[in-house]
């Protein structure tokens, strides 16, 4: 019993938790000999059990409600070890939940870096919808590709950056020559403030030219 009780508190293999109910289960005919302690012990750990996976889900819907990855495979991936089918189909519940909000940051990615100027505050959305892109890849990597080609969409976004950056030189090159220096200093203070927030998603290249 206290070994299934740390179970259930410090994991969510849920296949392995009920395979080892079932066995303590078994216990129960030795009940009228045991003063019936084994149901009693059981029933309790049961609704240990119904707990943890109502925690779980509590925990996994404001997980992705809040867009915070970071430690979610644990709670996550044992839904997809499990040989149950509601399990199963839980597990696909959670996927459709997880891209539906990934894809919500790759649109705002798509349409802030759409834009021809790109404010200091637009740029610090840039970063948080890049980190949470690369926070669910890290974190849940293949167990959401058959819903999303997140990779591939990280990386078409950090060419949009890289693109956006080689733009804003290109005018600043343009100030430059024709001598517009609210041009050039406009310009130059986006390139310079986007790189510095967002060095992690620039390229070397891109950097190289700024």
């Amino acid at each position: 019993a206290f070994e299934i009780e740390n179970l259930v508190e410090e994991t969510s293999e849920w296949d392995d938790i009920d395979q080892r109910l079932k066995q303590f289960e078994k216990a129960t005919i030795l009940d009228k000999f045991i003063s019936h302690e084994a149901s009693s012990r059981l029933r309790p750990l049961r609704q240990l059990r119904e707990q943890k996976e109502t925690n779980v889900d509590d925990l996994l819907h404001d997980l992705i409600r809040s867009k915070n990855f970071k430690g979610m495979r644990e709670f996550l991936v044992p839904f997809t070890k499990s040989k149950d089918q509601l399990k199963k189909r839980k597990f696909d519940q959670y996927q459709a939940m997880i891209c539906s909000s990934l894809k919500e940051s790759i649109n705002d990615l798509d349409v802030h870096l759409s834009c021809s100027s790109i404010s200091e505050a637009t740029t610090r959305k840039i970063i948080r919808d890049f980190d949470v892109l690369n926070d669910a890849s890290s974190e849940l990597g293949n167990h959401i590709t058959t819903k999303l080609r997140l990779q591939y969409e990280i990386q078409t976004a950090k060419k949009k950056l890289n693109g956006h950056l080689r733009g804003l030189l290109q005018l600043m090159k343009a100030g430059a020559k024709e001598l517009d220096f609210v041009k050039l200093g406009t310009n130059k203070h986006f390139a310079t403030i986007l790189p510095e927030l967002a060095r992690a998603y620039v390229s070397k290249k891109t950097e190289e030219e700024l």
